[in-house]
Parts: C-alpha cells; sequence; structure tokens
C-alpha cells in the first residue's frame, strides 16, 4: 500500500486548523471571564455605593448634611462605573484579538510541499491587529483594576 506524500500536509492542515479553532474558543472563553472578573469587582463596588447612598438619603438628616455625606462616595461611585464600563470594553475587545489571532492562522497559505503552510501578507496584517487589539485589552483592564483602588482608596480617605 503506497502512502500518499499528501498525507504530511493534510495533517499539517488539519493540525493547524485545529489551533486555529482553539484560539478563537479561547477568545470567547477569555472575553467572558474578564467581563465577569473585572465587572464583578466593579460592579459591586458600584452597588455597595449605592446601597450606602440609598441609606444616606433615606436618612432623616436635613439637605445639607446629606448633599456632605454623599457628594465624596458620589466621586468613588463614578470610579467603580468607570472601572465596570472599562472592563466591558476590555471583554470585547479580547474576543477582537484573538479573532484576529484566529483568522490570521486561517489566512496561512496551503500547499503540498515543505513546509505545507507559508504566512502571507494578509496572515502577518491580522497577526499585528491581533497584537494592537491585546495591547488595547491590557491597557483597559490594568485601567478597570485602577479605577477599583482608586475608588477604594478615595472611599476611604472619607474616613
Amino acid at each position: 500500500m503506497a502512502i500518499d506524500p499528501h498525507d504530511w500536509a493534510r495533517e499539517v492542515f488539519e493540525r493547524h486548523d485545529r489551533r486555529a479553532e482553539a484560539l478563537e474558543n479561547a477568545s470567547i472563553e477569555a472575553g467572558n471571564l474578564a467581563l465577569k472578573a473585572l465587572l464583578i469587582l466593579n460592579g459591586g463596588a458600584s452597588i455597595a455605593v449605592l446601597g450606602f447612598l440609598s441609606s444616606v438619603y433615606s436618612s432623616e438628616l436635613d439637605f445639607t448634611e446629606k448633599a456632605n455625606a454623599m457628594l465624596p462616595f458620589v466621586s468613588a461611585l463614578q470610579k467603580f462605573a468607570i472601572g465596570a464600563g472599562l472592563a466591558v470594553f476590555a471583554s470585547a475587545i479580547a474576543y477582537l484579538a484573538n479573532s484576529f489571532y484566529a483568522r490570521a492562522l486561517m489566512d496561512y497559505g496551503r500547499s503540498f510541499e515543505w513546509p505545507y503552510l507559508s504566512e502571507g501578507e494578509e496572515s502577518k496584517s491580522n497577526w499585528k491587529w491581533g497584537v494592537r487589539f491585546n495591547n488595547v485589552v491590557i491597557v483597559a483592564a490594568l485601567g478597570s483594576i485602577a479605577m477599583f483602588v482608586w475608588g477604594v482608596v478615595s472611599v476611604g480617605l472619607i474616613y
């Protein structure tokens, strides 16, 4: 029984396709995890501050006292809300980054001659876009964490 010389190429193609598919699946999972973790962190802090503001508002203090008590917490709430927004943004961009990585792998040229796969201009361009989006995700995620820390510090300074 003769071995088809193209079997090696087909195996390389299949492994390459599996890797691209795994990257695409990882992009969806990474986006979901980033959304959950950062959103819960900042969203939970926002809800806690809102609960505090609600109790101050419903208290028997006069308007000026309520305003003075609430104002510093509103600033912290803004920081937590921005952090939550950055978390959502980071997760959406993480999906785009990994999609570009997967597309870059899908755009490799295929040949039945060694090395079977070749990186073309389109695949290089898509990989570069993936790197750019990945850098945006890192900045947004760090921004989300920074907003949380800043919010926590500003609440701590109130007391």
